[in-house]
């Protein structure tokens, strides 16, 4: 299943930084370190997420060991059958959980048009021909950056499944996104693009979507984290 944190706008910084002791002691130190405060704390929404989709998808309280492979997924060595994917961004925390290998990635819509040809920014140039025009075909300036964050979110959603991050052949795939799913390079891509966001989930096969209101989350491990006070 997808699972979609949202209304992080309701949620106070301080008060989801009281539940990083929830949080794996490894990573505990990386949030710790994160300078980004906002960036730290979606960070630790990201895990309550995981920790929350597992619990209702298999009845588990706790999660498995946690370890990284080498190209910096994180996976659970003793649970091969339980493979899961996690992203954030401003407006939304996403966690995808499913029998095999699966990424997701979702972006918040930002503006390129200050750029020197806000036609053509530096920041399509990491796109394929074909997908690069297909963004620039559109002439209003902010729906063109749309785009481009609907394509993004196809090949990172992609690199992630692979395992691999960014470190593949991305200028070579070529992507563009509809409202039902697609069958490519050997998995099922589904997308959804919102008023504030695009999120994009590539897996074996299409999964349900389960929104989670962040209250919602925060509410459901409250007493655990007064316990760890």
């Amino acid at each position: 299943m997808l699972w979609l944190l949202e209304q992080l706008e309701q949620l106070d910084m301080a008060t989801v930084n009281r539940f990083l002791p929830l949080c794996f002691v490894s990573r505990q130190e990386r949030i710790r370190a994160v300078k980004n405060e906002p960036a730290g704390t979606r960070m630790i929404l990201g895990e309550l997420l995981l920790r929350y989709a597992v619990h209702r998808e298999t009845g588990r309280s706790d999660l498995p060991e946690l370890r990284t492979g080498e190209q910096g997924k994180p996976y659970f060595p003793d649970c091969p059958d339980l493979c899961f994917n996690l992203s954030h961004c401003k407006t939304a925390v996403a966690c995808a959980l499913d029998a095999s290998p699966l990424g997701v990635d979702v972006q918040d819509y930002r503006l390129f048009t200050k750029a020197p040809d806000p036609h053509d920014p530096p920041v399509f140039r990491v796109l394929s021909p074909t997908e690069r025009a297909w963004v620039c075909e559109i002439a209003d300036a902010a729906a063109r950056d749309r785009r481009f964050i609907q394509v993004w979110t196809c090949k990172e959603a992609y690199g992630k499944s692979l395992g691999v991050g960014l470190a593949y052949a991305f200028r070579q795939t070529a992507f563009r996104p509809a409202p039902e799913p697609w069958t490519q390079y050997g998995f099922t891509f589904t997308h959804w693009s919102g008023r504030s966001d695009a999120l994009t989930l590539c897996a074996a096969g299409s999964l349900p979507l389960q929104i989670v209101p962040a209250r919602k989350l925060l509410s459901f491990f409250q007493s655990r984290c007064d316990e760890n006070v």
